[in-house]
């Protein structure tokens, strides 16, 4: 979500909704893997679970590195274009790296299923509903957010491109000291 609102004030409302593309296309994949095969990814992200969460981790705090460096009060400077591709590959780098979304699945969709109903379906409804909803409430964010860029001045937009950098740095640092259960 820091992504998201930094990404919307920093650049506008079309780089949150492209780094929202991103974050959903890479929960989907999350979503398919515990759909596709629950106890099989499950168990192949517990040997992986830690190398994953500190890539996860060391790319937050790259990126808060990057927001911080690159935060300048720009003043009659020519801001070069910024590939917009490369927002939504942040957003699904992000969401990806994100071990910790499959654990949750794993965790709290079995507790909902019917053995009484196919099982593969319900966990596709669930997963479904559960990207929808995700979604849904990041994109409240990105549109609360993205017109925030007309309102600031240059001065508290440097502000804020240090403080979500260090929100992404502090993000990146408390996802490389968690624990695992």
């Amino acid at each position: 979500m820091a992504l998201l609102i930094s990404n919307s004030v920093s650049h506008g409302m079309s780089a949150g909704i492209r780094s929202l593309i991103g974050s959903i296309f890479g929960l989907s994949v999350l979503v398919c893997c515990i759909v596709l095969g629950l106890a099989s990814i499950i168990q192949f992200m517990a040997d992986w679970f830690d190398w994953v969460k500190l890539a996860g981790a060391a790319y937050l705090i790259w990126l808060g590195f990057t927001k911080i460096r690159n935060a300048k009060i720009k003043q009659d400077v020519v801001v070069p274009q910024i590939k917009h591709r490369r927002f939504f590959i942040q957003g699904f780098l992000v969401s990806l790296s994100n071990p910790k979304v499959l654990l949750f699945l794993a965790a709290f969709l079995p507790q909902f299923l019917s053995p009484l109903h196919d099982t593969q379906f319900q966990l596709i409804i669930y997963g479904i509903s559960f990207v929808v909803t995700i979604g849904m409430v990041d994109l409240m964010y990105v549109l609360a957010t993205g017109k925030t860029k007309s309102l600031l001045s240059q001065q508290r937009l440097a502000l804020f491109d240090k403080i979500s950098g260090a929100a992404l740095m502090c993000g990146g640092v408390g996802l490389m000291l968690s624990r695992r259960n």
